[in-house]
């Protein structure tokens, strides 16, 4: 009988000490799915990571079809367009929420996903190319 209890004692204590160890998951590390301080920030590209983070979190009002009722006029669904924004410096104030800049994206009060602003940072710092 002792045996059996203090086997069960010592397989609980096992398992609820493996359990402890979620600081471990990167999910639970990084939430939005990625180290800033990780990022490849030397080879970012508008066809890549520029375009995907503008159709996430853009697009919905800033494309050719919704702009001009949802966007302010705004189009961002070609390179022209983004390069625009971005050598005005309108696209990265807007999306890290700079003080007299509209914030962006409209509606959630939230800025999108850190590791897109380093991203987009990155290519902007590199000259935002047409890649």
């Amino acid at each position: 009988m002792k045996k059996t209890l203090l086997i069960t004692l010592l397989s609980t204590l096992i398992i609820w000490q493996l359990g402890a160890c979620y600081y471990d998951v990167e999910q639970e590390l990084y939430p939005g799915g990625c180290d800033p301080a990780q990022l490849d920030t030397a080879n970012v590209t508008f066809s890549g990571q520029i375009n995907t983070t503008l159709k996430t979190y853009c697009l919905n009002c800033h494309s050719t079809t919704n702009a001009p009722s949802l966007g302010a006029g705004i189009v961002l669904d070609q390179y022209n367009g983004v390069k625009a924004y971005v050598d005005n410096g309108k696209l990265y104030a807007s999306v890290t929420h700079a003080s007299g800049a509209s914030p962006m994206p409209k509606g959630t009060g939230n800025k999108i996903p850190q590791c897109d602003i380093v991203l987009l940072k990155a290519w902007i710092d590199h000259g935002a190319p047409n890649n």
